[in-house]
């Protein structure tokens, strides 16, 4: 349970809200950890934030044909390398884990930690760093507050050179599959929370992962590909929001349009903007 020094930082912002600024939070910074060093991701998303087939849609690209399966095969190589590229350009820059992921954050000893990328899942495990040696302290004794701004707070700064908070991150929402499908591509979900806006968004299973290509209903979604599974098994949707999803196509655009890696169809008037513009104060 947090404590009386916690609660009161966290009720003095609107703790409740998602999207919630960082400067909601009444901490002083004097008590704020100092970064040291960038993220490090220990594990990698199992699917990207963006399916090639949805980036060649939205940029024009031609799908493949018979006679250009050798050269579409490179370029779709070539789209998945600048997805994920641009993928962790737009985390870095503002913060974020699009499809959940498990990463290390490096810290100053201190009461309060925010985290660099969010929103936070879950701690996974906090360590006290002394003359390069980790020690486990308890993780109970740590509190977790996640959001669009995810923190982490303590009644008192370990005494060690570093603080080292291994935790998940990510936009993921945990449904289950009513019935069994075999090489099928229509999905009935055990759910009511469909939402059309999710049409594009990744997705995994115990034993494949891809995107969601339609829904059809608060229940079914059509997938990318046809794919195996039985009946009550667990299925993750990374539910991307629309504004970096959007801000993550207009990147990858971007980086074409400098490198001149793909010849694309889609004008640049035709974008809604450059990724910084799409994302705003997101």
């Amino acid at each position: 349970m947090p404590s009386p020094y916690v609660n009161s930082i966290l009720n003095a912002g609107r703790s409740g809200q998602i999207f919630q600024p960082i400067v909601d939070f009444k901490v002083p910074a004097r008590e704020v950890a100092e970064r040291l060093g960038e993220p490090l991701r220990t594990v990698e998303p199992v699917v990207d934030a963006l399916a090639t087939w949805e980036l060649r849609s939205y940029l024009d690209i031609g799908e493949r044909t018979s006679d250009e399966t050798a050269r579409e095969y490179d370029d779709d190589r070539t789209l998945r390398r600048m997805i994920r590229s641009a993928t962790e350009r737009l985390e870095r820059e503002y913060e974020l884990a699009l499809v959940e992921q498990t990463v290390e954050d490096l810290f100053t000893p201190a009461v309060c930690y925010r985290l660099r990328r969010c929103p936070a899942l879950a701690l996974v495990k906090v360590e006290g760093i002394e003359d390069g040696a980790a020690t486990t302290l308890t993780l109970s004794d740590f509190t977790l507050q996640t959001g669009r701004s995810s923190w982490v707070f303590v009644d008192a700064a370990p005494a060690y050179d570093a603080v080292r908070i291994t935790y998940t991150a990510g936009y993921t929402t945990a449904v289950v599959a009513s019935g069994a499908g075999t090489d099928a591509v229509a999905m009935t979900l055990t759910t009511t929370a469909l939402s059309p806006s999710l049409e594009g968004c990744p997705l995994s299973h115990a034993s494949w992962s891809g995107h969601i290509d339609t829904i059809t209903s608060t229940t079914v979604l059509v997938l990318s590909a046809a794919q195996t599974w039985a009946d009550a098994d667990a299925v993750t949707i990374y539910d991307i929001p629309q504004t970096p999803r959007m801000a993550l196509l207009a990147l990858v655009y971007e980086m074409f349009f400098l490198k001149g890696t793909v010849a694309v169809g889609r004008s640049v008037s035709a974008l809604p903007g450059s990724y910084r513009e799409i994302m705003g104060d997101f």
